[in-house]
């Protein structure tokens, strides 16, 4: 089961993240989905989901994503991943400013009945904000 739950979670990169094909949400996400990311508690159920990933196609339509590495256990699947892109349109009413944007993470999957069932996101918000332009890079010199 938990090689073919890796094989689920590597086609949702490819398809959603990287292709924009959002037709995969219905079929690879169970209806009683529920998102955790503490960046984003807006997004927190499958509809939810939806509209953030559409969001995100918009805001960085070249947006791509690299499995650096995943393992997976049980019901369970762990993404290490790495997304470039450019920022091109605003994002959470953000101004866009065509910047490259590059951030890594991971992504805890919980599966259930073939489907996913649960994902927990961690990644640095901080440092996506300060690509964005929204909080200023300071550099500081120790004394």
């Amino acid at each position: 089961m938990s090689a073919q739950n890796k094989v689920l979670v590597r086609r949702v990169v490819d398809e959603l993240w990287n292709r924009g094909i959002f037709e995969i949400i219905d079929e690879a996400f169970d209806p009683d989905y529920c998102h955790f990311d503490p960046g984003n508690s807006a997004v927190c159920d499958l509809d939810s989901f939806r509209s953030y990933v559409e969001m995100m196609h918009t805001a960085f339509p070249d947006l791509h994503v690299e499995i650096s590495d995943m393992i997976a256990e049980g019901d369970s699947v762990a993404k290490l991943w790495k997304m470039q892109a450019t920022f091109k349109s605003h994002f959470f009413g953000i101004p866009a400013n065509n910047r490259p944007i590059s951030l890594s993470g991971i992504t805890v999957y919980r599966l259930a009945g073939g489907k996913i069932k649960e994902c927990v996101w961690g990644y640095d918000s901080l440092g996506l904000l300060q690509q964005m332009g929204v909080i200023p890079v300071e550099v500081s010199t120790i004394a």
